[in-house]
């Protein structure tokens, strides 16, 4: 139920409302790098094609414009086409969310882009009062999302690792789904936990930098999806030799046919000849 997305559940669960256009965010190497993380992350088979063609997983940033009194958060667009690699423009400032009336008030510079679905996570973690919300003693400004650790052999991973875990799976981009990162969040405090696994959806990274967020995402999410891949292709391989060797035998067995077809052939073609106990009688 986590990731349902059909006409009465689409991906957006939350009112928009655009405010008009936006500048684009500076293209820093910041946002340069965390756009090359979402791509990587889609590579690796964590960014799945969900039920409305387009790929899961997100992620957030904290830009400092010039003139302003604190650093606005940008976000990925929802509705990312597969093999997309994000730039400047597929990301979307977030000017307010609303909680109680479930609305996200942004800006964007292409008048078709809303932001993500995860928004509401997103702005929880990366808005000017998340630190002391929370008790961090240190203010994030990445947050970063991909579909891995959170259910069968992934989940059982992320308890290895000792990574806080969700107590619920929730349909995401909706308030209880918010709460359980809530929950998360104020019983593990980052930066002393940077790597949070939403039950039934996937690991939530924060960090101070796409760079952190990238380590963080090399040490505890690449070894299980690089196993999951190697696993993919020797499955893969294993099922080509299978066909590979049907395809053999039954081409053995076509060349069989073909000779005792051909033997047949060349039996009836052949002049009979006289019984010599029927020659003798005459």
């Amino acid at each position: 139920m986590a990731e349902v997305i059909t006409e009465d559940l689409p991906r957006v669960k939350f009112t928009t409302t655009r405010q008009g256009s936006c500048s684009l965010p500076p293209d820093t190497p910041d946002l340069q790098a965390l756009a090359a993380l979402m791509a990587r992350m889609e590579a690796l088979g964590a960014a799945p094609l969900l039920a409305d063609g387009a790929v899961g997983g997100n992620c957030g940033i904290l830009v400092d414009l010039p003139g302003a009194e604190c650093a606005a958060l940008f976000v990925s667009r929802t509705g990312k086409p597969p093999g997309l690699h994000l730039s400047a423009a597929d990301f979307v400032q977030v000017v307010r969310f609303d909680k109680e009336a479930w609305a996200a008030d942004f800006r964007s510079h292409d008048p078709q882009h809303r932001p993500t679905s995860d928004t509401p996570l997103l702005q929880a973690c990366l808005s000017s009062i998340s630190q002391a919300r929370h008790h961090w003693s240190q203010q994030p400004r990445v947050a970063f999302h991909g579909h891995a650790l959170a259910e069968g052999e992934g989940l059982a991973e992320a308890r290895r690792l000792g990574l806080p875990i969700s107590e619920q799976a929730t349909l995401f981009s909706t308030p209880p789904d918010l709460q359980q990162l809530e929950d998360l969040l104020m019983a593990h405090p980052y930066p002393q936990e940077c790597c949070f696994i939403r039950r039934g959806h996937g690991f939530f990274i924060l960090a101070g930098s796409a760079a952190e967020a990238e380590a963080v995402f090399e040490d505890k999410v690449v070894p299980f999806l690089a196993r999951q891949q190697q696993q993919q292709q020797q499955e893969q391989q294993g099922h080509k030799l299978e066909k590979g060797q049907r395809q053999e035998q039954a081409g053995q067995q076509q060349q069989q046919q073909q000779r005792e077809q051909k033997l047949q052939r060349e039996d009836k073609a052949q002049p009979q000849q006289p019984d010599d106990s029927t020659q003798l009688q005459s």
